[in-house]
């Protein structure tokens, strides 16, 4: 009676990844020997992987990981007189690997996302390193990147002209020019990415500026005037004015005006050529000397910067573009994954004929945090058409579904950035309880995602077989580039936030529904003729209902970056510590690939070990299990006792030790054996588990316990039936893995 597993499915991001790599690098098994930690399996605990065939996707250069975490689990104190069963707990890792993708990435490519970070509109993007502070020494330091790149300029001024009139290379110029540009990155740097980049941009077009304005004061025959204490201060004084105005319209144009700023940079560029050629013998001869190292830097430069670039982030601007050009490659990406998790559902064990998944985790790193999430949603839209819920006048009593549908639609928290919606109590004064808190969200989540992960459920008195199930529990965004959505989807805060609301993006919490009759009863949800009376179901945004999402970030990763205030309340949050946000900080310690390996990078160590305990508590984690099977009477009989005694379970507490009951419902109908949702959450305290054993027995169910006790030895009768299959392991072996499902909900009883 094996357990259902555990399917994890870790998606890579940009670079040239192998196949296998990113997989076997997440799995791991160190640290050993006290190195730093590799991937979430410690060795030195006895926790070993091993590699099997992948026989899901089919793929030859794929291959599954299986992990047993049997091992890992606490005994069960004080309940004697059960069977105890050692079953495995058995969690898949997959890889999805898209790699192979984009391989004709050009530099044209690159430029649509270069610009869009450059026109964004810094007082309409959210807070974050990539907009930098609003506080007062933030204004500071980009007030003082600015005077640098106006030294800059005014430095090329007199290098040029100085050049122009004296037989000599001016180096002290040239020098202090470089200082100057040095010190107008490293302040904008203090400011955010956004500064950063745009003083970037800004240093050559100001420098053209100023080469050119040193050509035209050349032309004025002023011998001197290259020299800063000079009687001919008047002359510099009008120049700088006309360098100010053609170096501020360059920077405004190319940022408002893309089209028109090119020109004017070409207009520069004219001009800078005509400086060069003005130039006298002594600083030709230095261009001509240095022209064979120009010719190396220049050859070397775009084949190894260029190469890095292409490679890397031309992944992520063709992916995240919508050009004609890039939505075929783009759109097979996400039907791969999309296809992987409609598999993953449907895939069945050939001994049982039981489904032999009932739990998903995806995980995504970097770009492919974006993949996941777009992938999540259209495999929802595709699910959720055949996911019935009760009707709007539906009561908890009769639907127990209903109850935790109505918790989510309560909660009091922002479905989208910066807004928050009135609560179902506010609007009508219910005495109701709202959810005030991310973890109430989210434990009313785990309560969802225990009704819709079993094949059988409990309504109306009796036990219906859904035509569907949903069991991507979790989603795991490590360094996500989503934490600039305000940019990379839309076109600033407000816009990202009318996005969320027209559901064009899914949020957490979802986004309600427009029309404020459904706002008021249903927000998540919407009304369905199913040919013989209605239904409801959730909308299609709403996937992050049912899927608990959790985004781990560096704080100095400008890849990630945290998402609660940009796509939900509902989101968990978990920064790691490491250093303030920053441009340096972030290539110095370059924190983006330590999400599960530190490596060499010692700052990242601290952060590495947070993220790995994280993802091994949403992944990892096992209960102990009662699992009470017998047929469709002894388990409504169950029901009943349970909520006479008010044995009401919980959503999962991770500081409380809690145990799992499991209902396998057996009957005549295809599947015989099937697990059950008896309209109570499968999660209950510790200390009631000789309750629940008692109870269950009462009822005619067989019990068996599967947690870290010795298993029970087999009786000689049972040994021998055990070890000849019975009649129906062997028809059930011979049915196909995959089996049609009906078109609706029908009674699962006789």
């Amino acid at each position: 009676m094996p357990q259902p597993r555990t399917a994890v499915v870790i998606v890579h991001g940009i670079g040239e990844q192998r196949p296998l790599e990113t997989l076997r690098g997440f799995v791991g098994g160190g640290p050993k020997d006290g190195e730093p930690q590799n991937g979430l399996l410690i060795s030195d605990e006895g926790e070993r992987p091993f590699i099997n065939a992948d026989v899901l996707t089919g793929l030859t250069y794929s291959r599954r990981i299986s992990y047993d975490g049997a091992h890992k689990l606490n005994p069960l104190l004080n309940v004697d007189d059960v069977e105890r069963r050692s079953y495995s707990r058995i969690t898949h890792f997959y890889e999805y690997y898209w790699a192979y993708r984009f391989r004709s990435t050009v530099w044209r490519h690159l430029l649509p996302v270069v610009f869009r970070l450059l026109r964004s509109d810094r007082a309409g993007l959210a807070d974050g390193a990539v907009k930098g502070g609003i506080r007062p020494v933030e204004n500071i330091w980009r007030a003082a990147a600015l005077l640098c790149c106006v030294a800059v300029s005014a430095l090329v001024v007199f290098t040029v002209t100085a050049t122009l009139q004296r037989p000599q290379v001016p180096w002290p110029w040239l020098l202090l020019t470089f200082l100057a540009a040095s010190a107008a990155i490293l302040f904008a740097e203090r400011a955010g990415v956004l500064s950063t980049a745009r003083v970037a941009i800004a240093i050559p077009l100001v420098s053209i500026a100023g080469a050119f304005c040193g050509y035209l004061i050349d032309g004025l025959n002023t011998s001197d005037l290259w020299q800063p204490v000079s009687g001919q201060f008047g002359w510099i004084s009008l120049f700088a004015l006309v360098w100010l105005i053609l170096s501020g319209a360059a920077l405004w144009v190319y940022a408002r005006r893309r089209n028109w700023g090119i020109v004017l940079i070409g207009i520069g560029v004219v001009g800078l050529a005509v400086v060069v050629y003005k130039l006298p013998a002594p600083a030709v001869d230095f261009l001509q000397s240095a022209q064979a190292v120009l010719a190396v830097i220049v050859a070397l430069l775009p084949a190894l910067a260029g190469g890095f670039a292409l490679r890397s982030f031309g992944d992520a601007a063709r992916y995240l573009s919508n050009s004609p050009d890039d939505l075929n490659e783009r759109e097979e990406i996400r039907a791969g994954l999309v296809d992987m998790i409609h598999r993953l559902h449907i895939e069945r064990d050939p001994v049982t004929g039981r489904f032999l998944y009932d739990r998903i985790v995806i995980v995504g790193h970097s770009l492919g945090g974006v993949i996941a999430y777009d992938a999540i949603g259209a495999a929802w839209a595709r699910a959720n058409s055949t996911i019935y819920l009760p009707d709007r006048d539906a009561t908890e009593e009769i639907y127990p579904i209903e109850g935790i549908l109505k918790a989510l639609e309560q909660a009091n928290l922002p479905v989208a950035p910066h807004t928050r919606r009135p609560t179902t109590a506010e609007t009508r004064d219910d005495a109701r309880a709202t959810l005030t808190s991310p973890e109430s969200w989210r434990r009313s989540q785990r309560r969802l995602q225990a009704a819709l992960r079993t094949e059988v459920r409990w309504a109306a008195d009796r036990l219906w077989r859904p035509p569907s199930r949903w069991i991507v529990s979790d989603f795991i965004s490590l360094g996500s580039p989503l934490a600039h959505a305000d940019i990379l989807f839309a076109d600033g805060a407000d816009d990202l936030k009318q996005l969320c609301k027209d559901r064009l993006l899914a949020t957490c919490p979802p986004a309600p529904q427009q029309t404020s009759p459904a706002r008021e009863e249903h927000p998540f949800r919407f009304r369905s003729w199913r040919g013989q009376h209605y239904c409801t179901k959730l909308h299609h945004a709403a996937v992050f209902a049912a899927t608990t999402w959790t985004n781990i970030y560096f704080t100095h990763d400008l890849v990630g970056g945290p998402l609660r205030d940009r796509l939900g309340q509902g989101i968990d949050d978990w920064p790691l510590s490491g250093r303030s946000p920053g441009l340096g900080s972030f290539l110095f310690s370059f924190p983006h690939t330590s999400y599960w390996k530190a490596g060499k990078r010692r700052r990242n160590r601290s952060g590495t070990k947070t993220s790995v305990a994280k993802l091994r508590d949403i992944i990892l984690r096992e209960y102990p299990t009662i699992i009470a099977s017998g047929s469709i009477s002894s388990v409504k009989s169950f029901r009943k006792a349970l909520m006479k005694y008010d044995l009401v379970g919980e959503a999962p507490q991770p500081m409380h030790p809690q145990v799992e009951l499991r209902v396998l419902r057996i009957s005549t109908k295809e599947p015989v054996r099937a697990w059950t949702w008896i309209g109570t959450d499968p999660w209950y305290p510790a200390a009631t588990a000789a309750r629940l054993v008692r109870l269950a027995h009462e009822c005619g169910l067989e019990v068996v316990i599967s947690d870290g006790s010795p298993p029970t030895p087999l009786q000689p009768e049972t040994a021998e039936s055990a070890a000849e299959p019975s009649d129906e392991a062997g028809e059930l072996r011979e049915r196909t893995r995959e089996r049609p499902t009906p078109d609706m909900a029908e009674p699962d009883e006789e």
